[in-house]
């Protein structure tokens, strides 16, 4: 619902009247008011807060974590971070995590919420960043991605911090973001939020911003489709769907379309085409080929294998050894009743070649020595491995399988 009348703000006209730097203050005042004890805790318990708003705000924040293609270590600023819910997820997750806001007081929340709330496990020491509303205290090309949820329209000079952000992504960085939808100034909440705390509430069109964001070196602008909530079926309906290819039935679109309206979930990349690495769940496929042993194998005693490994993806694999994204190879092996469950066997490193890894198109071989086996039939199973990042089988590329008699 959208209202107009002789009370109504034009966000635009607001953006007008005020500076960054006005703006940037009643931000902070906003802020500022949380201080009795019972207000305090019930903003850092977001996003727990209101009920009917918890599922959107979880599943924008998994939404923004899938299309930005995280990898462990990576350095993500948490823009527009308020109290820091979300910058306390992901320094959770083990990324390195620069929750930024133009609110000391909100920092000052998140700051507070850690010592309350310690993180819990191995995790890299979250930082907190003031930011003045046009330019980060960052150097270039020093994070890997850009963290926004439903603060990019709170910007006033939208241009302006585009630019920043593309400066300090580095190549193959993107910036992810979850907002509300063209009309969002409009609504009954945006023009009282407006009107008693002079917050921008500002409207996202695409369009607008891919033009601003194009013209400062972003490369490309992908937006994604964003149901909240399900539709529920009948039984039939859905099995009708999923497994026979039926259509989806028109309430179920019109469903999905009416949710869309109010918001809008993209990315902007920095790069196109930008070579990647075994750091990122991307671009990871193999050929492996495993020669059968030409000699008797004794039982629990070790065994050779010749093993030939083509990169046939599109990321450079990193040199084995123990740091975040290195690739080795894996050995499994299958055992249980139906032998079905996988066992690791072994897990070995790979030769590099010329470019310090193993680049798209080349190829390696070398002979890893098997730990020895009881005696009988087993079936051996091998996969690539991207150290904390993940198994290759687990992007489609695939394994091979070799049996071998020990024995």
């Amino acid at each position: 619902m959208t209202i107009a009348g002789q009370n109504f703000i034009d966000v635009r006209e607001l953006i007008k009247k005020y500076s960054v730097e006005e703006l940037n203050r009643t931000a902070d005042a906003y802020f500022q008011r949380h201080k009795t004890p019972d207000v305090i805790g019930k903003v850092l318990s977001k996003p727990f807060i209101i009920a009917e708003h918890t599922p959107r705000l979880i599943l924008s924040f998994a939404h923004l974590m899938q299309g930005l293609q995280l990898a462990p270590d990576m350095t993500i600023l948490d823009f527009g971070c308020g109290p820091g819910w979300a910058s306390r997820c992901l320094t959770q997750l083990g990324y390195k995590v620069i929750a930024c806001d133009v609110s000391e007081a909100a920092l000052n929340l998140g700051r507070q919420g850690l010592e309350l709330f310690p993180i819990q496990g191995p995790h890299h020491p979250q930082t907190f960043l003031l930011f003045d509303g046009r330019k980060f205290d960052l150097p270039d090309a020093s994070v890997d991605r850009i963290f926004c949820l439903d603060a990019f329209h709170h910007v006033p000079n939208q241009q302006e911090v585009l630019r920043e952000m593309a400066r300090i992504l580095k190549p193959g960085g993107i910036a992810g973001f979850s907002e509300p939808g063209p009309t969002h100034s409009r609504s009954p909440g945006s023009q009282e939020e407006m009107r008693n705390f002079t917050v921008i509430e500002n409207d996202i069109i695409l369009e607008e911003i891919w033009e601003l964001a194009r013209q400062v070196g972003f490369a490309d602008l992908q937006v994604g489709f964003f149901t909240p909530s399900p539709h529920l079926l009948p039984p039939k309906v859905y099995e009708a769907h999923v497994n026979e290819g039926a259509p989806l039935p028109n309430l179920t679109q019109q469903s999905a379309r009416q949710q869309m309206i109010g918001l809008r979930l993209f990315f902007l990349y920095r790069y196109l085409d930008c070579p990647h690495t075994s750091r990122e769940a991307v671009g990871l496929h193999a050929d492996i080929h495993v020669e059968a042993p030409t000699s008797p194998i004794s039982p629990q005693t070790k065994f050779p294998l010749n093993v030939r490994i083509r990169n046939t993806g599109k990321a450079l694999w990193l040199r084995s050894g123990p740091n975040q994204g290195a690739v080795h190879l894996s050995v499994k092996r299958q055992t249980g009743f139906w032998k079905k469950q996988l066992v690791e066997h072994g897990r070995f490193a790979l030769p590099t070649t010329a470019s310090g890894g193993c680049g798209p198109g080349e190829e390696v071989a070398f002979t890893v020595q098997v730990p020895g086996l009881p005696k009988g039939q087993h079936t051996l199973v091998f996969d690539l491995v991207s150290e904390m990042v993940c198994w290759f089988s687990d992007l489609g590329s695939p394994v091979a399988r070799l049996s071998v008699r020990v024995g």
